[in-house]
């Protein structure tokens, strides 16, 4: 029982490994071809992984490929996450005014804090809800279904987001 747990946080701890390198990815993506196309595709790197999670074999199905998979998503999704913080910060303050950057700069970290937030209510909820036996079985693939959501979001920053460039007031 031990070592399932620590099997979980290792995988779970994998992502935060990838971070350092999403942020080289995406920043050189930011500066070669532009913050909006930095941001727009960290968050698809975020969403393709985040749903594929919802649609894992599971291990009884086809045994360590599972965990294998579950890993390469989790490893994605820190890519992502690496290089989704400084491309959305970026993104929001170089359009602003240098003396609004403070305020515009805190907007990302309030939406990741918010986000957190809706994540914990949607556990609840589903604790809520569901039975021990159908969370374990198929609700913790629901919520985890809602990354698909994120591409959307980049879908619709790339068709109308503006590409920012600094200006300075």
């Amino acid at each position: 029982q031990h070592d399932n747990l620590i099997k979980s946080f290792v995988i779970f701890g994998s992502a935060f490994l990838m971070r350092p390198i999403g942020g080289l990815i995406i920043g050189y993506v930011g500066d070669t071809h532009g913050r909006k196309t930095a941001l727009t595709h960290s968050l698809l790197l975020m969403s393709i992984p985040t749903t594929l999670m919802g649609c894992l074999p599971t291990f009884r199905q086809v045994g360590w490929f599972s965990t294998v998979l579950l890993c390469l998503c989790r490893l994605v999704q820190g890519v992502s996450v690496g290089g989704q913080l400084p491309a959305s910060l970026v993104y929001t303050v170089e359009k602003r005014p240098k003396s609004q950057w403070g305020y515009y700069g805190s907007l990302p970290m309030v939406a990741a804090n918010v986000g957190t937030l809706l994540g914990n209510l949607c556990g609840a909820l589903m604790r809520q809800v569901l039975t021990d036996e159908q969370l374990r079985a198929w609700g913790w693939r629901l919520p985890v279904f809602s990354g698909i959501l994120i591409a959307f979001v980049a879908l619709y920053l790339k068709k109308h987001g503006a590409e920012g460039a600094y200006h300075d007031e």
